[in-house]
Protein backbone atom coordinates (compact mmCIF):
# COMPACT_ATOMS: atom_id res chain seq x y z
CA UNK A 1 0.00 0.00 0.00
CA UNK A 2 1.56 3.87 -1.18
CA UNK A 3 2.05 5.94 2.25
CA UNK A 4 0.94 9.17 2.35
CA UNK A 5 2.68 11.36 4.77
CA UNK A 6 0.40 13.94 5.16
CA UNK A 7 -1.75 10.88 6.89
CA UNK A 8 1.43 9.64 9.26
CA UNK A 9 2.62 11.25 12.48
CA UNK A 10 5.77 13.75 12.37
CA UNK A 11 7.22 10.37 14.05
CA UNK A 12 6.02 8.33 11.72
CA UNK A 13 7.12 10.30 9.07
CA UNK A 14 10.95 10.54 10.52
CA UNK A 15 10.61 6.40 10.53
CA UNK A 16 8.84 6.08 7.21
CA UNK A 17 12.05 9.00 5.60
CA UNK A 18 14.52 6.60 7.18
CA UNK A 19 15.99 10.02 8.92
CA UNK A 20 18.87 9.72 11.20
CA UNK A 21 19.42 10.30 14.44
CA UNK A 22 22.22 12.83 13.63
CA UNK A 23 19.91 14.94 11.34
CA UNK A 24 16.82 14.09 13.59
CA UNK A 25 19.09 16.09 16.85
CA UNK A 26 18.97 19.31 14.72
CA UNK A 27 15.06 19.13 13.32
CA UNK A 28 13.23 17.52 15.80
CA UNK A 29 15.02 17.09 19.10
CA UNK A 30 12.46 17.90 21.32
CA UNK A 31 8.61 18.20 21.37
CA UNK A 32 8.04 21.14 21.35
CA UNK A 33 10.23 21.79 17.75
CA UNK A 34 7.90 19.17 16.59
CA UNK A 35 4.55 20.47 17.64
CA UNK A 36 5.35 23.59 15.91
CA UNK A 37 6.43 22.10 13.31
CA UNK A 38 3.21 20.13 12.75
CA UNK A 39 1.34 23.60 13.60
CA UNK A 40 2.74 25.22 10.66
CA UNK A 41 3.21 22.95 7.61
CA UNK A 42 2.11 20.34 5.78
CA UNK A 43 4.10 16.84 5.99
CA UNK A 44 6.10 18.39 8.65
CA UNK A 45 9.13 16.56 9.62
CA UNK A 46 10.61 19.13 11.87
CA UNK A 47 12.31 22.46 11.97
CA UNK A 48 15.47 24.03 10.14
CA UNK A 49 17.07 26.21 12.70
CA UNK A 50 18.87 29.40 11.64
CA UNK A 51 21.54 30.93 13.97
CA UNK A 52 19.57 34.05 15.86
CA UNK A 53 22.51 36.92 16.84
CA UNK A 54 21.87 40.35 18.67
CA UNK A 55 21.91 43.67 17.81
CA UNK A 56 22.95 45.36 20.39
CA UNK A 57 21.70 48.99 20.15
CA UNK A 58 20.53 50.46 17.01
CA UNK A 59 18.66 54.46 17.91
CA UNK A 60 15.89 54.67 16.01
CA UNK A 61 13.99 58.56 16.02
CA UNK A 62 15.82 59.05 19.35
CA UNK A 63 15.30 55.19 21.34
CA UNK A 64 17.75 52.99 21.28
CA UNK A 65 17.08 48.91 20.41
CA UNK A 66 18.64 45.40 21.37
CA UNK A 67 16.79 42.81 18.90
CA UNK A 68 17.41 39.66 17.66
CA UNK A 69 18.41 39.11 13.71
CA UNK A 70 17.76 35.27 11.86
CA UNK A 71 20.13 34.64 9.62
CA UNK A 72 23.44 31.76 8.26
CA UNK A 73 25.61 34.96 7.29
CA UNK A 74 28.60 35.61 9.42
CA UNK A 75 28.85 39.03 8.78
CA UNK A 76 25.22 39.81 8.78
CA UNK A 77 25.04 40.56 12.33
CA UNK A 78 28.18 42.13 12.59
CA UNK A 79 27.13 44.67 9.55
CA UNK A 80 24.44 45.88 11.36
CA UNK A 81 26.40 46.46 14.56
CA UNK A 82 28.94 48.45 13.10
CA UNK A 83 26.30 50.70 10.78
CA UNK A 84 24.44 51.40 13.90
CA UNK A 85 27.30 52.81 15.54
CA UNK A 86 28.42 54.88 12.70
CA UNK A 87 25.16 56.34 11.36
CA UNK A 88 24.29 57.23 15.28
CA UNK A 89 20.33 58.24 15.80
CA UNK A 90 18.40 57.04 12.46
CA UNK A 91 14.73 59.32 12.10
CA UNK A 92 12.07 57.73 10.41
CA UNK A 93 8.44 58.02 8.28
CA UNK A 94 5.88 55.73 7.82
CA UNK A 95 3.21 54.90 5.70
CA UNK A 96 -0.28 54.20 6.64
CA UNK A 97 -0.45 49.77 6.55
CA UNK A 98 -2.82 49.86 3.14
CA UNK A 99 -2.91 46.72 1.49
CA UNK A 100 -4.42 46.20 -2.07
CA UNK A 101 -6.25 43.40 -3.02
CA UNK A 102 -8.43 43.00 -6.59
CA UNK A 103 -11.05 40.96 -7.63
CA UNK A 104 -9.90 40.01 -11.58
CA UNK A 105 -13.10 39.37 -13.72
CA UNK A 106 -13.72 38.55 -17.10
CA UNK A 107 -16.72 39.60 -20.32
CA UNK A 108 -17.29 42.36 -18.42
CA UNK A 109 -19.01 44.74 -21.20
CA UNK A 110 -18.64 48.81 -21.13
CA UNK A 111 -22.39 48.79 -19.36
CA UNK A 112 -21.56 46.25 -17.22
CA UNK A 113 -18.90 48.67 -16.24
CA UNK A 114 -20.18 51.57 -15.98
CA UNK A 115 -23.21 49.98 -14.23
CA UNK A 116 -20.78 48.77 -11.64
CA UNK A 117 -18.93 51.82 -10.95
CA UNK A 118 -22.05 53.97 -10.36
CA UNK A 119 -23.15 51.05 -7.75
CA UNK A 120 -19.91 50.68 -5.72
CA UNK A 121 -21.98 51.59 -2.29
CA UNK A 122 -23.08 48.24 -1.55
CA UNK A 123 -20.02 46.49 -2.51
CA UNK A 124 -18.44 49.05 -0.09
CA UNK A 125 -21.30 48.26 2.84
CA UNK A 126 -20.54 44.63 2.35
CA UNK A 127 -16.67 44.76 2.67
CA UNK A 128 -17.19 46.89 6.04
CA UNK A 129 -19.30 44.82 7.37
CA UNK A 130 -16.78 41.90 6.73
CA UNK A 131 -13.65 43.88 8.19
CA UNK A 132 -15.51 45.69 11.56
CA UNK A 133 -12.55 43.96 13.13
CA UNK A 134 -10.18 46.07 11.62
CA UNK A 135 -12.90 49.03 12.09
CA UNK A 136 -13.12 48.59 15.81
CA UNK A 137 -9.09 48.90 15.67
CA UNK A 138 -9.01 52.44 13.79
CA UNK A 139 -8.43 50.43 10.13
CA UNK A 140 -10.49 48.85 7.64
CA UNK A 141 -11.84 49.27 4.37
CA UNK A 142 -10.21 53.14 2.77
CA UNK A 143 -11.03 52.57 -0.80
CA UNK A 144 -12.72 50.93 -3.83
CA UNK A 145 -11.91 51.49 -7.49
CA UNK A 146 -11.41 49.80 -10.93
CA UNK A 147 -9.93 49.05 -14.20
CA UNK A 148 -9.93 47.45 -17.41
CA UNK A 149 -6.40 45.83 -17.76
CA UNK A 150 -6.78 44.28 -21.18
CA UNK A 151 -9.58 44.10 -23.57
CA UNK A 152 -10.76 40.73 -21.66
CA UNK A 153 -9.78 41.27 -17.71
CA UNK A 154 -11.34 43.89 -15.95
CA UNK A 155 -9.69 44.09 -12.07
CA UNK A 156 -11.49 45.98 -8.98
CA UNK A 157 -9.23 47.44 -6.48
CA UNK A 158 -9.77 47.06 -2.68
CA UNK A 159 -7.62 49.18 -0.49
CA UNK A 160 -8.13 48.51 3.17
CA UNK A 161 -5.88 49.65 6.35
CA UNK A 162 -4.80 46.57 8.40
CA UNK A 163 -3.64 48.25 11.06
CA UNK A 164 -1.19 45.95 12.71
CA UNK A 165 -2.03 42.44 11.08
CA UNK A 166 -0.33 41.15 8.39
CA UNK A 167 -3.59 41.35 6.69
CA UNK A 168 -3.28 38.77 3.79
CA UNK A 169 -6.05 36.20 5.25
CA UNK A 170 -8.93 38.86 6.55
CA UNK A 171 -8.31 41.20 3.11
CA UNK A 172 -8.78 37.50 1.12
CA UNK A 173 -11.16 36.56 3.19
CA UNK A 174 -13.37 39.90 2.52
CA UNK A 175 -12.67 40.45 -1.14
CA UNK A 176 -13.66 36.34 -1.48
CA UNK A 177 -17.14 36.52 0.18
CA UNK A 178 -17.96 40.12 -1.53
CA UNK A 179 -17.54 38.36 -5.37
CA UNK A 180 -20.88 37.43 -5.77
CA UNK A 181 -22.12 40.93 -5.38
CA UNK A 182 -19.63 42.50 -7.54
CA UNK A 183 -20.72 39.56 -10.55
CA UNK A 184 -24.53 40.60 -10.01
CA UNK A 185 -23.53 44.44 -10.36
CA UNK A 186 -21.20 43.94 -13.95
CA UNK A 187 -22.54 40.77 -15.19
CA UNK A 188 -18.79 39.46 -15.70
CA UNK A 189 -17.15 36.24 -14.19
CA UNK A 190 -14.63 36.40 -11.59
CA UNK A 191 -11.76 35.02 -12.40
CA UNK A 192 -9.63 35.28 -9.33
CA UNK A 193 -9.47 37.19 -6.30
CA UNK A 194 -6.63 37.60 -4.13
CA UNK A 195 -4.81 40.50 -2.16
CA UNK A 196 -1.13 41.78 -3.88
CA UNK A 197 1.90 41.85 -2.57
CA UNK A 198 2.44 45.35 -4.36
CA UNK A 199 1.26 48.13 -2.17
CA UNK A 200 2.68 51.49 -2.79
CA UNK A 201 1.22 53.66 -0.25
CA UNK A 202 2.65 51.56 2.55
CA UNK A 203 6.09 52.77 2.49
CA UNK A 204 8.90 53.48 5.27
CA UNK A 205 11.37 56.38 4.99
CA UNK A 206 14.56 56.53 7.26
CA UNK A 207 17.85 58.85 7.33
CA UNK A 208 21.17 59.25 9.07
CA UNK A 209 22.63 62.76 9.03
CA UNK A 210 26.84 61.29 10.01
CA UNK A 211 28.98 64.29 10.59
CA UNK A 212 32.10 63.02 9.08
CA UNK A 213 33.92 63.35 12.27
CA UNK A 214 32.07 60.11 12.96
CA UNK A 215 33.13 58.42 10.59
CA UNK A 216 35.99 56.10 10.48
CA UNK A 217 39.37 56.55 9.38
CA UNK A 218 42.61 54.76 8.80
CA UNK A 219 46.02 55.43 8.10
CA UNK A 220 45.18 55.19 4.15
CA UNK A 221 41.79 57.07 4.53
CA UNK A 222 40.41 60.15 6.31
CA UNK A 223 36.97 60.39 7.04
CA UNK A 224 36.23 62.78 4.40
CA UNK A 225 37.52 61.20 1.62
CA UNK A 226 35.63 57.80 3.06
CA UNK A 227 32.34 59.65 2.71
CA UNK A 228 33.21 60.74 -0.67
CA UNK A 229 33.96 57.49 -2.05
CA UNK A 230 30.77 56.24 -0.36
CA UNK A 231 28.69 59.00 -2.20
CA UNK A 232 30.47 57.81 -5.46
CA UNK A 233 29.65 54.02 -4.84
CA UNK A 234 26.19 55.68 -4.27
CA UNK A 235 26.36 57.15 -7.55
CA UNK A 236 27.27 53.94 -9.37
CA UNK A 237 24.58 52.00 -8.30
CA UNK A 238 22.42 54.75 -9.56
CA UNK A 239 23.66 54.72 -12.48
CA UNK A 240 24.48 50.63 -13.05
CA UNK A 241 21.80 47.71 -12.47
CA UNK A 242 24.36 45.34 -11.79
CA UNK A 243 26.12 47.23 -8.77
CA UNK A 244 22.30 48.48 -7.76
CA UNK A 245 21.22 44.54 -7.61
CA UNK A 246 24.05 43.98 -4.71
CA UNK A 247 23.78 47.16 -3.46
CA UNK A 248 20.17 46.12 -2.60
CA UNK A 249 20.98 42.66 -1.62
CA UNK A 250 22.80 44.04 0.92
CA UNK A 251 19.85 45.81 2.57
CA UNK A 252 17.68 42.91 2.42
CA UNK A 253 20.27 40.56 4.30
CA UNK A 254 19.11 43.01 7.07
CA UNK A 255 15.74 43.31 6.62
CA UNK A 256 14.72 39.77 6.04
CA UNK A 257 16.91 38.75 8.82
CA UNK A 258 14.85 41.02 11.06
CA UNK A 259 11.13 39.66 9.10
CA UNK A 260 12.17 36.34 9.91
CA UNK A 261 13.39 36.74 13.15
CA UNK A 262 9.96 38.54 14.06
CA UNK A 263 7.69 35.86 12.06
CA UNK A 264 7.05 37.93 9.46
CA UNK A 265 6.48 37.10 5.59
CA UNK A 266 10.08 37.89 4.02
CA UNK A 267 9.31 36.73 1.09
CA UNK A 268 6.23 39.47 0.42
CA UNK A 269 8.89 41.90 1.67
CA UNK A 270 11.58 41.03 -0.81
CA UNK A 271 8.74 40.75 -3.65
CA UNK A 272 7.49 44.05 -2.78
CA UNK A 273 11.21 45.47 -2.61
CA UNK A 274 11.90 44.33 -6.08
CA UNK A 275 9.05 45.39 -7.33
CA UNK A 276 9.53 49.22 -5.78
CA UNK A 277 12.95 48.77 -6.93
CA UNK A 278 11.48 47.78 -10.98
CA UNK A 279 9.02 50.79 -11.01
CA UNK A 280 11.97 53.58 -9.81
CA UNK A 281 13.95 52.24 -12.78
CA UNK A 282 15.66 49.65 -11.21
CA UNK A 283 17.84 52.01 -9.06
CA UNK A 284 19.59 51.56 -5.09
CA UNK A 285 16.81 51.61 -2.31
CA UNK A 286 19.20 53.74 -0.47
CA UNK A 287 21.15 57.09 -1.69
CA UNK A 288 23.53 59.32 -0.10
CA UNK A 289 25.32 62.45 -0.72
CA UNK A 290 27.49 64.61 1.40
CA UNK A 291 25.74 67.96 2.54
CA UNK A 292 27.60 70.64 5.06
CA UNK A 293 30.25 68.27 6.19
CA UNK A 294 27.79 65.75 6.50
CA UNK A 295 26.93 62.07 5.23
CA UNK A 296 23.39 61.77 4.68
CA UNK A 297 21.98 58.77 3.80
CA UNK A 298 18.51 57.80 2.64
CA UNK A 299 16.46 54.76 2.26
CA UNK A 300 12.79 53.80 1.11
CA UNK A 301 11.10 50.30 1.22
CA UNK A 302 8.03 48.65 1.91
CA UNK A 303 6.24 48.34 5.38
CA UNK A 304 4.98 45.20 5.24
CA UNK A 305 6.18 43.74 8.71
CA UNK A 306 3.28 43.38 11.57
CA UNK A 307 2.93 42.76 14.79
CA UNK A 308 -0.20 40.32 15.08
CA UNK A 309 -1.02 37.57 12.58
CA UNK A 310 0.84 35.01 10.51
CA UNK A 311 4.12 33.60 12.36
CA UNK A 312 4.56 36.57 15.01
CA UNK A 313 3.02 34.35 17.67
CA UNK A 314 5.70 31.74 17.02
CA UNK A 315 7.47 32.10 20.26
CA UNK A 316 11.06 33.09 18.97
CA UNK A 317 9.42 35.78 17.32
CA UNK A 318 6.96 36.52 20.19
CA UNK A 319 9.67 37.11 22.72
CA UNK A 320 11.48 39.36 19.80
CA UNK A 321 8.70 41.19 19.34
CA UNK A 322 7.82 41.44 23.17
CA UNK A 323 11.72 42.58 24.15
CA UNK A 324 11.33 45.37 20.81
CA UNK A 325 7.87 46.67 22.54
CA UNK A 326 9.88 46.66 26.34
CA UNK A 327 11.96 49.41 24.89
CA UNK A 328 9.31 51.26 22.93
CA UNK A 329 8.76 54.94 24.88
CA UNK A 330 5.05 54.08 23.37
CA UNK A 331 2.73 51.15 22.55
CA UNK A 332 4.59 48.82 19.95
CA UNK A 333 2.85 48.83 16.86
CA UNK A 334 3.73 47.52 13.01
CA UNK A 335 5.09 50.92 12.33
CA UNK A 336 7.52 51.01 15.15
CA UNK A 337 8.56 47.46 13.36
CA UNK A 338 8.68 48.85 9.68
CA UNK A 339 10.88 52.26 10.98
CA UNK A 340 13.02 49.79 13.02
CA UNK A 341 13.45 47.40 9.86
CA UNK A 342 14.45 50.48 8.13
CA UNK A 343 16.92 51.87 10.20
CA UNK A 344 18.39 47.85 10.21
CA UNK A 345 18.32 47.87 5.91
CA UNK A 346 20.24 51.59 6.16
CA UNK A 347 23.08 50.46 8.75
CA UNK A 348 23.53 47.21 6.48
CA UNK A 349 24.27 49.19 3.99
CA UNK A 350 26.33 51.58 5.54
CA UNK A 351 28.75 49.06 6.72
CA UNK A 352 28.83 47.62 3.43
CA UNK A 353 29.86 50.57 1.86
CA UNK A 354 32.11 51.46 4.22
CA UNK A 355 33.91 48.40 3.94
CA UNK A 356 33.75 48.52 -0.32
CA UNK A 357 35.14 52.47 0.30
CA UNK A 358 38.07 51.16 2.73
CA UNK A 359 39.49 47.35 2.64
CA UNK A 360 37.21 46.01 0.26
CA UNK A 361 34.15 44.04 0.93
CA UNK A 362 36.24 40.81 0.65
CA UNK A 363 38.84 41.05 3.54
CA UNK A 364 36.82 41.62 6.76
CA UNK A 365 33.76 39.06 5.58
CA UNK A 366 36.87 36.56 5.40
CA UNK A 367 37.93 37.40 8.31
CA UNK A 368 35.15 36.80 9.98
CA UNK A 369 34.14 33.67 8.46
CA UNK A 370 37.86 32.18 9.20
CA UNK A 371 37.22 32.86 12.87
CA UNK A 372 33.81 31.28 12.71
CA UNK A 373 35.27 28.27 11.75
CA UNK A 374 37.76 28.10 13.94
CA UNK A 375 35.49 28.36 16.60
CA UNK A 376 33.57 25.64 15.00
CA UNK A 377 33.55 21.64 15.60
CA UNK A 378 36.41 20.21 13.98
CA UNK A 379 37.48 19.48 10.33
CA UNK A 380 37.21 15.73 10.88
CA UNK A 381 33.75 15.86 13.52
CA UNK A 382 32.55 17.99 10.13
CA UNK A 383 33.41 15.70 7.58
CA UNK A 384 32.09 12.61 9.58
CA UNK A 385 28.72 15.00 9.70
CA UNK A 386 28.98 15.51 5.79
CA UNK A 387 29.35 11.79 5.37
CA UNK A 388 26.22 10.67 7.42
CA UNK A 389 23.96 13.53 5.99
CA UNK A 390 24.76 11.86 2.42
CA UNK A 391 24.54 8.82 3.03
CA UNK A 392 21.14 9.39 4.82
CA UNK A 393 19.64 11.29 2.56
CA UNK A 394 20.68 8.64 -0.53
CA UNK A 395 18.20 6.04 2.00
CA UNK A 396 15.85 8.59 1.88
CA UNK A 397 15.63 9.09 -1.59
CA UNK A 398 15.40 5.88 -2.31
CA UNK A 399 12.50 5.03 0.36
CA UNK A 400 10.22 8.01 -1.25
CA UNK A 401 11.26 6.27 -4.84
CA UNK A 402 10.04 2.93 -4.04
CA UNK A 403 6.83 4.51 -2.63
CA UNK A 404 6.15 6.40 -6.12
CA UNK A 405 6.81 3.43 -8.08
CA UNK A 406 4.05 1.60 -5.71
CA UNK A 407 1.62 4.15 -6.04
CA UNK A 408 2.30 3.85 -9.75
CA UNK A 409 1.43 0.32 -10.27
CA UNK A 410 -1.34 0.31 -7.50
Amino acid sequence: MAIKLRKLSLEQRLKTLNIPPHIRSFIASNAQQRTLADRYVENAIGTYPLPLGMVEELIVDSTPYTFALATEEASVIAATNYGAKIAGSIYTQCDHALQVAQISLTHVTPQGEHRLLSQLAPIKDMLMARLASLHRRGGGLRDVSCARITKDIFVVYVTVDVCDAQGANIVNDAVEHCTPLVERQCGGTVLASICSNHNPQRLVHAQAHIPFSALPHSQTLTSKTLAEKIHLLSQWAHHDIYRATTHNKGIMNGVSALAIATGNDFRALEAAAYTYVSLNENKPLSRYHIQDEMLVSHITLPALCATKGGATSHPVAAWNLSLLASQCPKEFHAHHLNRIMAAVGLAQNLAALRALADEGIQKGHMRLHKKKNQESPSKDFSQKIQTQTKKAAKETAKTMKQNKQHKNTV
